[in-house]
């Protein structure tokens, strides 16, 4: 059965990676801002923010452009530049089974892991893309793994470098990182202070000096432009006004979205007038 569920897995990721081969980048996203903030790039020999209609070429999170520039200026098109999913998604199957492995599962639930990682249908949709989910999905993965590593064996210098580093291409990749790493990033604080005391200000400062480094020339090109770091204040992604049922409206909103829930659950009515 293991075997079954190994050459499942194998065959899965061969076809996504033919598929990002021989594909041309073509979903939305691609068309909108992955691609052509590289080609701007490229053109004015910067990655400096520029004139455009779409902010999306500005202040979105860059590493993933970054990498899929190398490989267009590299090999002189557009070839290459799904490997970035792609990859990202291999490398993440393999990580999903080492966390696995690290919470005390044996061989069976590693695969099991990896089983239930590369059967996403949003991973497998967007595994032969350009769009970056499964890139800063890999380096969430990496911080994970090296907060279980620290939480285990304690504070080196090796990991320190690896949380920083992870960390900051997670944060740099995309900005849904600040969200998915908080609970862990609370987690090695409340571990520090337990056991290290005033000795955690040291590992702390030095993980936060790597994140910032890495990710100081994006958020310098969105100040200047936006008076905002994360570059948000002129694009009208942000709420007008903030309380407690404008926080409830918004999330009902969006897993009715997602999942149906309001029309499942028969909430139509409060969802109205939550509304209102």
């Amino acid at each position: 059965m293991l075997i079954l569920l190994l050459t499942c897995i194998t065959i899965i990721v061969f076809l996504i990676g033919i598929n990002a081969i021989i594909a041309a980048p073509n979903h939305s996203d691609s068309m909108e801002y992955h691609l052509p903030r590289i080609y701007y790039w490229i053109q004015n020999h910067t990655v400096a923010h520029y004139p455009t209609y779409n902010l999306f070429h500005l202040y979105q999170n860059p590493w993933s452009e970054f990498a899929m520039a190398h490989f267009q200026i590299l090999n002189k098109s557009d070839r290459f530049v799904n490997m970035i999913q792609w990859c990202s998604m291999v490398m993440s199957v393999l990580g999903v089974s080492i966390l696995a492995k690290q919470l005390g599962g044996n061989i069976r639930a590693q695969i099991l892991a990896s089983v239930f990682a590369v059967t996403i249908p949003m991973g497998i949709l967007q595994a032969s893309g350009t769009n970056n989910d499964l890139v800063v999905t890999f380096w969430l993965i990496c911080f994970v793994y090296f907060t279980f590593t620290t939480l285990e064996n304690g504070i080196s210098k090796s990991n320190i470098l690896f949380l920083g580093f992870s960390l900051g291409l997670a944060i740099l990749t995309k900005g849904t990182a600040y969200i998915y790493a908080f609970p862990f990033c609370i987690w090695l604080l409340l571990w520090g202070i337990k056991n290290l005391k005033w000795q955690a200000i040291k590992p702390i400062v030095i993980i936060l000096l790597i994140v910032l480094a890495i990710n100081l020339g994006h958020y310098l090109r969105n100040y200047a432009l936006f008076d905002s770091v994360l570059g948000l204040a002129a694009t009208g992604e942000k709420n007008k006004e903030f309380g407690v049922l404008i926080s409830i409206s918004g999330i009902l909103k969006n897993l009715s979205l997602h999942a149906d829930i309001v029309r499942n659950l028969q909430l139509e009515k409060s969802f109205l007038l939550l509304r209102v």
